[in-house]
């Protein structure tokens, strides 16, 4: 069988299709999230070229197959017998690599999934790998058919894989808004004592009149209090990469200071936070965020319900909740 022009079309198509599938299902919960869906597909793409490459050649006459004695002269049925050697083995590599990425996507993401929920997403990756199979298998019947089959399926299942890691109660349990654990995974404590005897853990008042700003120490529960100082540093570089803000000072002999900051997050108290500087605000006030959930190792706000702040250098994102 020799491959017309609309058959290389389509197979170039196709695997254009099924990756753009996967990254654009990947890519809604957030940049960087190419995950076990982009992962699903790929392999998916990859079984597909592989099958057709391995076809396109064994059914090649012998004068132009492309790489040489690959097969022996004759051996058509010795190269029938590779492709369903080679697409057994593709299978079962595509659902080894399947359940890896489960795994190694249950570890690297703030979420739990349940024991049935992890099972359905393994039998899924088995029943298109299967699909896949049985496609090939049938593929010189209907080229388009099978193409449309392979394209949705590899849709449904981007598609089942999104909805399961999308879940909130999938979020890892105990996971509400506590400042005390906040306080474990965003300070960084150390013995010194800064300028005006602010310390690390203090919350503070930081604002601006005209260009001056001005700092007051304060209680965390003072209805004034926008920021908490999560480290302390001679200079900004100094700081986590991923503190809300920095403030830069000059010590009373002179000396370099810079107040690594985080927002004061306090349960029921709200900030509004506009060009990453955040001002106390009445909760219900338009635009006010309030803190409802803490993730912890996590880089991302993909379990937040409605958003939140992440800090991917400490590995953990508050979850808040805007008033509309």
């Amino acid at each position: 069988m020799i491959l017309s022009p609309s058959s290389h079309i389509m197979d170039g198509a196709l695997p254009v299709v099924a990756l753009l599938t996967g990254f654009l299902l990947s890519a809604t919960r957030g940049p960087g999230h190419y995950d076990l869906t982009f992962l699903l597909l790929a392999t998916a793409t990859v079984i597909w070229l592989a099958i057709r490459f391995v076809r396109a050649y064994a059914t090649a006459p012998q004068h132009k197959k492309p790489l040489g004695p690959m097969v022996p002269a004759g051996g058509g049925e010795n190269a029938l017998s590779l492709i369903a050697i080679t697409r057994r083995a593709i299978m079962a590599a595509f659902v080894v690599v399947g359940v890896a990425g489960l795994v190694l996507h249950a570890a690297d993401h703030d979420f739990q999934p349940s024991a049935g929920g992890l099972a359905l997403a393994i039998i899924a990756a088995g029943a298109l790998a299967a699909l896949l199979s049985r496609v090939s298998a049938t593929m010189r019947a209907s080229k388009t058919a099978s193409a449309v089959i392979v394209v949705l399926v590899c849709v449904l299942a981007g598609i089942a894989q999104l909805s399961l890691v999308h879940h909130p109660a999938a979020a890892r349990s105990g996971a509400a808004f506590d400042p005390k654990e906040l306080e474990k995974v965003s300070l960084q404590k150390t013995s010194e004592t800064g300028n005006n005897g602010i310390a690390v853990g203090d919350c503070i008042s930081l604002t601006t009149t005209g260009e001056t700003p001005r700092i007051d120490r304060m209680t965390c529960a003072d209805s004034r209090s926008n920021y908490r100082v999560a480290a302390l540093s001679d200079y900004p570089a100094g700081c986590p990469a991923d503190v809300d803000q920095k403030f830069f000072t000059t010590t009373a002999s002179g000396g370099p200071e810079t107040l690594c900051l985080d927002y004061a997050w306090i349960p029921d108290k709200c900030l509004q936070i506009q060009d990453n500087k955040a001002t106390p605000a009445p909760c219900g006030t338009t635009g006010s965020e309030r803190p409802v959930q803490l993730i912890t190792d996590t880089t991302g706000t993909d379990k937040c319900r409605t958003g939140g702040y992440t800090h991917p250098t400490r590995r953990f994102t508050v979850c808040t909740e805007t008033s509309r």
